[in-house]
């Protein structure tokens, strides 16, 4: 208590921020007998429980990439400037791993990356120790891990429709309880066979994974491969078709779309958050696959990569309707709402195909921002056309939209 009273007088909106969550985490606690996981898809009745590891670092972070991530946050940091923003307050709290890509400290980034599944840098961008493994930070119980991955498979089963989708209504409690206990092995399976390619986590950055079978998971990548293949679903059968991605997290949902074979895909995003991409996806497919934006003088997009990275500003330089799909996964609602709007009218200017937008519409109350609705943006930008709209398979409160953007009308 002494802390929050330091806190209350020395900075007041973290003050803030910080009894809110001891509060609803008081919330959760108190009525905890109520509901089993409200943000889950499934009831999930009688999980057994499954044993987390991680099998240590493994060091796949030379100077050079180290370099390239350092180079890539000062040269991006200089093209945006935050404002206030979620992500403003999300950073300063990461001043050690900032300061050590201002100083060019090689062997303190990769000390960083070595475990950043282990700690609290990708807060609210992965299914991290730090976030959802750390009983004092956990903002449920602590089995949730295990719980969220039986969620995400099954949700990704009954998209994919490898595994029917349960019905209360139609079967007795064991019944249904039995439904939501399948052989996961036999899903994963049934799932890789249908999608085409695998939901394994890579070992990088020490993440925590459960073992089923031959196959080491971790939501992250389960949850992404469905993005994946919604990507691959409304592109059809193009030839090397152009992607875009507003806001990548840390990456997931490029790495899937690679491992689906997409390989002209790009990403604005944060120069904090690219940094993160940079040093991940150049780690688990090659650091000479990434491009980034202003290096070596070159704009976004040539024939040797596979994937370009480039901050806000960057994506003035995208040529008129050259995108086939825009992408975009839990990040407009999170922009000011000038900031939205700007993006969406580029958006238009770029695609000529589709955008795909996986979002929340909570209306959050972020300090003095509320955040927004993409719908309600993309109505006051104009221009889009919207062809498709249902409840995200694979989160709950979220919302699939599909716009169509192929005539400019």
């Amino acid at each position: 208590m002494k802390l929050l009273e330091i806190l209350r007088k020395t900075n007041p909106s973290y003050f803030r921020y910080r009894y809110k969550k001891l509060q609803a985490k008081y919330f959760r606690h108190r009525d905890r007998h109520l509901f089993t996981h409200a943000c889950f898809n499934h009831p999930l009745i009688n999980i057994p429980k499954r044993v987390i590891e991680n099998e240590g670092p493994v060091d796949v972070f030379n100077d050079a990439l180290m370099e390239r991530v350092c180079r890539l946050y000062q040269s991006f940091s200089h093209t945006y400037e935050t404002a206030g923003d979620i992500w403003q307050e999300i950073e300063a709290r990461r001043r050690p791993y900032t300061d050590a890509l201002l100083r060019d400290d090689y062997a303190e980034v990769r000390s960083f990356f070595l475990e950043i599944l282990k700690g609290d840098l990708l807060e609210g961008m992965a299914h991290a120790n730090g976030i959802v493994i750390d009983a004092g930070r956990n903002p449920y119980t602590a089995d949730y891990f295990t719980l969220r991955l039986a969620d995400t498979l099954l949700s990704l089963a009954e998209a994919m429709g490898t595994y029917p989708v349960h019905s209360f209504a139609q079967m007795d409690l064991q019944r249904y309880i039995d439904h939501l206990n399948p052989n996961l092995e036999k899903l994963v399976a049934d799932i890789e066979q249908e999608i085409g390619f695998s939901l394994d986590m890579p070992q990088v950055g020490n993440p925590p994974i459960v073992r089923i079978g031959d196959h080491r998971l971790n939501p992250d990548p389960v949850q992404h491969a469905y993005t994946a293949h919604r990507i691959q679903q409304l592109l059809g059968n193009k030839a090397n078709p152009t992607i875009l991605e507003i806001g990548g997290g840390y990456g997931m949902t490029a790495l899937m779309s690679h491992r689906a074979g997409l390989r002209n895909y790009t990403i604005i995003d944060l120069p904090y958050v690219s940094s993160f991409q940079l040093g991940y996806l150049g780690a688990v497919i090659g650091s000479d696959k990434i491009q980034v934006y202003g290096e070596k003088g070159e704009g976004l997009r040539r024939e040797q990569y596979d994937i370009a990275l480039g901050p806000p500003v960057a994506i003035s330089a995208i040529p008129d309707r050259s995108i086939d799909l825009v992408v975009n996964v839990d990040s407009i609602p999170e922009m000011p709402v000038d900031v939205g709007a700007d993006y969406l009218k580029e958006i238009k200017r770029v695609c000529r195909g589709q955008f795909l937008s996986m979002n929340q519409e909570a209306r959050k109350q972020h300090i003095n921002q509320v955040q927004t609705i993409v719908p309600e943006l993309v109505k006051t930008v104009g221009g889009f056309k919207r062809t498709h709209r249902f409840r995200h398979w694979m989160e709950q409160g979220y919302v699939e939209e599909v716009y169509d953007l192929t005539s400019t009308d």
